[in-house]
């Protein structure tokens, strides 16, 4: 992913600088936690098309910099929250946060990250942006909620998955695309279109890891496989699976689902399953579509090279191995 952003490698250096000085707190926790988790690699998908977008549009000062920290805070944030509510203890590879420091730690300086993160914005004087922002982070706390209130439900639909795969993941993907179109002056209509390029390639990067919770090399992946079927998350693969066997293994998934602890044995039933039915070809053919609308939604911008990175990257989401 990092050769994409190759047209804006330098501003993504302004935007890791940016982010530790930002975290520079008389709180120490918060500069040790911050900085631990900023510095813990990751995509840094969301500040890049913050980037990417406001250069398609011309645009090059300091305040795509500044906000693109700021997405990079509301995404970190909603890590630390994630990492503590799943349990995990294992981020990208390393020791989580919460594992490291404990669950309260975790959850205030997350809360400390939201915080900072409105405190960028309100200084960019920017009302267009901040109501994207606002709105995306709320949205993406009632994805979270959806998300556990459908644990183990298999009646769950793929309507009902799709408006949870949107809210907590594609809607701060579609607002970074936004707030880089308004940053560059781009037009209404193509404000609009930069949003729903974001919402439908987030989408499919959802979807994507939907399918490498599967199959993923656990090391690249950074945490077990079938990581969310062990905390009851049900995903696009096991839904397709769940209506392949509508007169079938239903009960036994549900049963297995419900368990606190899965043995080798339940593992390999449900990926059995998942390859007789097509499961993960099922989903990223699915992702695909989304990534095509996406690229759909770029011809109103002018032709540029970060026109050319936005493109190739709907591209690329789908064809990612971790």
């Amino acid at each position: 992913m990092l050769d994409l952003f190759e047209p804006i490698q330098k501003e993504l250096e302004h935007v890791e600088n940016a982010a530790i000085n930002n975290l520079v707190s008389d709180a120490a926790l918060v500069t040790s936690i911050g900085s631990y988790i900023a510095k813990n690699g990751g995509k840094r998908l969301r500040p890049a098309l913050v980037l990417l977008t406001s250069r398609a549009f011309g645009y090059t000062g300091e305040k795509s910099i500044n906000l693109a920290c700021a997405v990079e805070f509301i995404h970190i944030a909603t890590l630390l929250h994630d990492d503590v509510i799943d349990g995990a203890d294992m981020r990208r590879g390393s020791p989580s946060a919460n594992c490291r420091w404990g669950n309260e730690a975790s959850i205030l300086v997350g809360d400390y990250l939201f915080s900072k993160s409105f405190s960028i914005m309100v200084n960019e004087h920017d009302n267009r942006i901040m109501a994207s922002l606002a709105n995306a982070s709320m949205k993406m706390a009632e994805g979270e909620v959806q998300q556990l209130m459908s644990k183990y439900d298999i009646n769950l639909s793929n309507e009902s998955y799709i408006d949870i795969v949107t809210k907590k993941t594609a809607e701060l993907i579609a607002s970074c695309c936004e707030v880089g179109a308004i940053i560059g002056g781009a037009s209404e209509e193509q404000i609009k279109a930069m949003h729903s390029y974001g919402k439908n390639i987030g989408i499919a990067f959802q979807l994507i890891d939907d399918t490498l919770d599967f199959i993923a090399d656990r090391k690249k992946l950074g945490k077990p496989i079938c990581n969310d079927m062990r905390e009851g998350k049900i995903t696009m693969p096991l839904l397709h699976v769940l209506e392949a066997e509508k007169n079938g293994a239903r009960g036994k998934i549900e049963d297995i689902l419900r368990k606190h602890e899965l043995d080798q044995d339940e593992v390999g039933f449900i990926m059995g399953l998942v390859s007789k039915h097509d499961s993960i070809e099922h989903t990223i053919a699915t992702a695909g579509k989304y990534a095509a609308m996406g690229r759909e939604n770029l011809k109103s911008l002018p032709d540029s090279p970060e026109k050319n990175a936005l493109s190739n990257l709907s591209q690329f989401i789908v064809n990612r191995d971790n």
